[in-house]
C-alpha cells in the first residue's frame, strides 16, 4: 500500500507473481479524473518505492474486463 496527496494505491500480486494487480482510490477531497491526470507512470513508479508491504485481508468480487484495440 502507498499513499500520497492525490490517493491510495494497493498492489497484490496476481498470476504466480508475473503481474501485479493494482487498486487505485482517489482521496475524498479528490476525483477519478483528477487522479487519472495526475498520476503519471513516473509518479506511480515513486509511489511505489516507499510502498510499505502489511497484511491485509481483501475480498475481491470476481468480474470480466473485455476491451477492443481499434
Amino acid at each position: 500500500q502507498c499513499k500520497n496527496d492525490i490517493g491510495t494505491v494497493l498492489v497484490l500480486p496476481y498470476k504466480n507473481d508475473n503481474y501485479n494487480f493494482f487498486f487505485v482510490m482517489p482521496k475524498e477531497s479528490s476525483n477519478i479524473e483528477k487522479m487519472r491526470n495526475e498520476l503519471t507512470g513516473g509518479e506511480l513508479v515513486k509511489l511505489l518505492q516507499y510502498a510499505e508491504m502489511k497484511p491485509y485481508r481483501i475480498y475481491v468480487p470476481k468480474f470480466k474486463i473485455e476491451s477492443n484495440m481499434d
